[in-house]
């Protein structure tokens, strides 16, 4: 089972990584990702989905996770890095602001996708969509067919959703950007601010902090599914009690608003010389974070047919067990949205839970495995051990109607990261680590003012000719930049360094001040 589903999904890149159970919500809890959280049910949902895909995940065929850091953590780590210095000429300067303008626009001070990218997106999701449907009808009456969809919808993605101009643009934004790190990386802060509290933060019913994250196309829970269908033949020997599978199927992109992964692929920044890798770029790889859930597979009517290869029953005389493990109606682990109690009333999947239930080793490992930090503990939560009584051959067991299940995640390998280019600009490390205020007023040319002007740079201060070692007008105006940031006004943020504004930056950046 997991075989065909890595054997659909896979590209380069990417490891399709199966959990051991599966992770189930109701549709309706879903459609927080079309329409926002506006019930108690969709706003957990929403908490438990960004949780459950933005833990750093171990990288490998079999889901988990390795401790509880998380993607926006890392993100945080990355904001703070040291950057080269700028390199970007006017003419790469003018490509790189037209890419900008290609790619997004300005919305309530955040950075969104543009009409076209939004485009684009849709189109390549109705690509990837099409060729999942042609792999999956190999030899049947509807190949010719689903090979002309394919056609038309690859064709829609080169005229509709402007293909050829959009990964040019996104070709500029990641060459041009690391020529330029301070300008990218303002755009990069403006985008999420990392400390909660900011828009990109979102707070769960049980006063839980998370970064906001959805997943694309919203509107997928009321558009037609791929089929996956495994009958007998290809089921593996552990499956001697099934006939056949089947379930609907459908990839969706993981949406965070607040992380652009171009920052990942970057070589222009670097971290301290101690601080641990993020990925080493070996095969396997090691490091913090050496992938990320980048999309994520929801399936839906799940049927399994009781049946079995011929002559398994008659020998034994015993009817076997299921064997499907992860995918298996009865142990889909339903996540609950309100804060569950055993008692003589709960049910899962129809099967009633006894009121002296207690989770099993394994259980409260898978359910913790789930349950973000401020959800009830394991043992107040639904059981995903509950097996119901084997189906007789031939009978049918489903998932129940509106169940959408978490089958499968896409992982996104990362690069050797961090990986700083070589021939980028560097700050020099013998660069003087004390500054004098009076050598680095308006006019200095010196090694005093170029670390001035690289701190300012660090800090996300625009100076366009970078740090040259002479304190002109673009310095005096990322100076004054610097001054407002700290609470200055007025002739108080003239871009003239006075005694207390260049102490709280050298504290900010890593120098001294002499007055």
């Amino acid at each position: 089972m997991a075989a065909r589903i890595r054997d659909v999904l896979a590209e380069g890149g990417t490891v399709v990584s199966i959990p051991t159970l599966t992770t189930g919500y109701t549709a309706d809890a879903l459609r927080f990702a079309e329409n926002g959280a506006s019930t108690v049910q969709q706003a957990r949902t929403a908490a438990e989905f960004a949780e459950l895909v933005n833990r750093v995940p171990v990288t490998g065929r079999g889901w988990s996770w390795d401790g509880v850091e998380h993607l926006w953590d890392i993100y945080r780590d990355v904001l703070a890095a040291e950057l080269a210095t700028s390199t970007r000429t006017p003419p790469e300067q003018k490509r790189y602001a037209a890419a900008q303008n290609l790619l997004y626009r300005e919305a309530g001070g955040a950075r969104v996708p543009s009409p076209v990218y939004l485009a684009y997106q849709s189109c390549g999701h109705a690509v990837v969509a099409a060729q999942t449907a042609l792999a999956e009808s190999k030899g049947s009456a509807k190949e010719a067919a689903l090979t002309a969809a394919l056609h038309q919808a690859e064709q829609d993605w080169l005229v509709k959703g402007h293909r050829k101009e959009v990964e040019a643009a996104l070709l500029d934004l990641d060459s041009l950007g690391d020529k330029d790190p301070a300008q990218t990386w303002i755009a990069y802060r403006r985008q999420f601010e990392p400390e909660p509290g900011s828009a990109n933060w979102a707070t769960s019913p049980d006063g839980s902090q998370y970064a906001v994250t959805g997943f694309s196309p919203a509107g997928i829970l009321d558009e037609p599914w791929a089929v996956l269908r495994i009958d007998r033949s290809e089921l593996p020997d552990t499956a001697a009690g099934i006939g056949s599978v089947s379930f609907e199927y459908c990839l969706v992109r993981v949406v965070r608003p607040w992380l652009d992964p171009a920052m990942l692929r970057s070589r222009a920044w670097r971290f301290a010389k101690d601080a641990p890798d993020l990925c080493d770029g070996a095969d396997p790889p090691s490091g913090r974070c050496t992938s990320y859930v980048e999309s994520v597979v929801f399936a839906r009517s799940l049927s399994v047919v009781r049946g079995s290869a011929q002559g398994d029953e008659a020998a034994s005389g015993e009817s076997e067990p299921m064997g499907l493990g992860f995918l298996e109606p009865q142990t889909a682990l339903l996540i609950p949205s309100e804060t569950a109690t055993l008692d003589e009333t709960a049910t899962l999947d129809g099967n009633e839970i006894p009121a002296d239930f207690t989770p099993t080793e394994e259980t409260e490992r898978v359910m913790g495995h789930y349950v973000f930090p401020g959800t009830p503990p394991p043992e107040e939560a639904l059981s995903a051990d509950i097996a119901g009584t084997p189906a007789p051959d031939g009978e049918t067991v489903t998932t129940p109607s509106g169940t959408v299940l978490v089958v499968a995640f896409i992982l996104r390998l990362l690069p050797k990261c961090p990986d700083p280019n070589p021939d980028l600009t560097w700050v020099d490390e013998t660069a003087p680590t004390e500054i004098h205020l009076p050598r680095v007023q308006y006019g200095a040319t010196n090694e005093e003012v170029r670390t001035l002007q690289n701190a300012l740079i660090t800090r996300g201060r625009n100076i366009p000719s970078g740090a040259t070692g002479h304190f002109g007008n673009e310095t005096k105006a990322a100076y004054a930049a610097e001054q407002q940031a700290q609470g200055y006004t007025g002739h108080d943020a003239d871009g003239i360094p006075g005694c207390k504004s260049l102490t709280t930056l050298g504290e900010l950046a890593g120098f001294t001040v002499q007055c």
